[in-house]
């Protein structure tokens, strides 16, 4: 098992939008976020999960949003992290909002466990 915090007040997927000039482009805080993710995760696992796994996420914060899109921003900045490929490893998903009324008190909580059949 593997849990680390990510500080910071968590930032949901968003799709990439279109330039005015042709093309598309992630949305800045999104990747920013991303990378703060992987960084803490590096910090906290010794090696990828090669084995199926339980993905448990607690976000605490004052903002809104739906949860999927927050997990999928964390989940996406896990892959070649934590594991290879999250859709053929994570076999369980657990997503909770807390809502802080401190915005100083926002971060989120990511655990990864070994599934166990």
């Amino acid at each position: 098992m593997v849990a680390f915090d990510v500080p910071g007040r968590p930032v949901a997927f968003q799709r990439p939008r279109k330039r005015k000039g042709g093309g598309y482009h992630n949305d800045a805080g999104m990747m920013v976020y991303r990378q703060r993710v992987n960084y803490f995760a590096r910090e906290a696992i010794d090696g990828m999960f090669t084995a199926p796994v339980n993905v448990e996420i607690v976000l605490y914060t004052w903002g809104r949003g739906d949860l999927d899109n927050y997990a999928k921003n964390i989940l996406d900045a896990l892959k070649g992290v934590a594991y290879h490929d999250d859709q053929a490893q994570i076999r369980r998903l657990v997503i909770e909002r807390v809502l802080t009324p401190a915005k100083a008190d926002a971060h989120a909580v990511v655990k990864i466990i070994e599934h166990k059949n």
